[in-house]
């Protein structure tokens, strides 16, 4: 499949049909998010009364991107491309489930594909269908492998919850009372898990959706027979308890090196964070930035960086993070924009046993 055809793709489904006014809505918002972030930082270096009424120096966000240490970058970037690599392995374990099996290779290919799309393109699902549409053309089982996507994505957010969960509770038991850690952070991780475990408890439980009245439902609809098919996909995974743990547990590996990631660019701008912070806090802001309140999360990424990293104290340097986690999160996913362009119609070479 050329580029350019891939790039139509991607375009038409991450439209998601939606009126112009709320697209429209969801530029301004945006725009308006972006513009209150920008309020709140200093470009270049600005002066501050410390406690003792001497006058320092503080660097903005010009200052900071000049002085990051370029050996910490190098390794974020290293890890950025290993999580990469990990989240393929865990979308082969649920195909393989399905019945469809692709080579470790062609499945990295895959990958980097589609997080090249999901980074280029304004929305969360552009790279998905991508991964998706590849895969479907070569076997008639379609509804199955959508369902093998939407549970990879489930898994990795599910992989999010439990790590933040896990480090809230490592702060409390060490002590931390700050009211940002209770009044932020303890709300937000009970919101997500709450939410992640219904979801799931509703993909994994038949009897759940009857008592729902999801089955009445859908059975009304135009595409019930797809929807019907989607959901034996869905019983094949509650067949296969002993897949689930293992492709969890890769997503528990990929969302360690998501957030050591973040953490190794802290380190790079000299971000005065305690680490468990990044484990803590980046998870929630993955989850929520991915809300379609904004195209791409732009604006709402910024700000729940500085809100969720007030404690570092100069919003300039966390903004400074932002950025960069934006622009190496682009640069790790320019491999799969190479992999496109040069493989064009993804050949015989994808090894699709069906």
């Amino acid at each position: 499949m050329p580029l350019h055809a891939l790039t139509r793709l991607a375009h038409f489904a991450s439209r998601k049909a939606r009126h112009p006014l709320f697209r429209a809505l969801q530029i301004i918002i945006a725009l308006a998010l972006l513009g209150f972030v920008i309020s709140q930082v200093h470009w270049r270096d600005y002066p501050v009364t410390d406690e003792a009424g001497l006058t320092v120096s503080c660097p903005g966000i010009l200052s900071s991107m000049s002085g990051a240490d370029p050996r910490w970058l190098a390794a974020a970037f290293a890890v950025s491309i290993a999580s990469l690599g990990v989240a393929a392995l865990r979308w082969r374990l649920l195909l393989a489930v399905q019945g469809v099996h692709i080579s470790i290779g062609e499945m990295v290919k895959l990958q980097f594909m589609g997080e090249f799309f999901n980074t280029v393109i304004p929305g969360m699902v552009g790279g998905d269908v991508v991964k998706a549409y590849c895969v479907m053309r070569k076997t008639t089982h379609k509804a199955h492998v959508l369902v093998s996507v939407f549970v990879d994505r489930l898994l990795g957010v599910c992989a999010m919850v439990f790590t933040a969960a896990v480090m809230l509770a490592l702060l409390l038991a060490m002590g931390v009372r700050d009211r940002d850690l209770l009044h932020v952070s303890a709300p937000s991780v009970a919101v997500v898990f709450t939410a992640a475990c219904a979801v799931l408890a509703l993909l994994l439980s038949p009897r759940l959706r009857r008592l729902c009245g999801l089955q009445k439902l859908y059975a009304r609809l135009p595409i019930a027979k797809h929807l019907a098919a989607a959901g034996d996909a869905a019983d094949g995974y509650r067949a296969a308890p002993g897949t689930l743990v293992r492709a969890f547990l890769i997503s528990l590996l990929a969302q360690f090196l998501g957030s050591a990631f973040v953490f190794l660019l802290g380190v790079a701008l000299g971000l005065d964070v305690p680490w468990p912070h990044y484990f803590l806090h980046v998870p929630l802001i993955l989850i929520i930035s991915a809300l379609p309140i904004t195209p791409g999360g732009i604006g709402v990424m910024e700000e729940l960086y500085l809100l969720y990293f007030v404690a570092a104290g100069n919003p300039s340097l966390v903004l400074t993070l932002a950025v960069l986690v934006r622009a190496m999160t682009l640069l790790s996913a320019l491999p799969g924009g190479l992999v496109a362009a040069l493989t064009g119609n993804l050949s015989a070479r994808e090894r699709l046993s069906l």
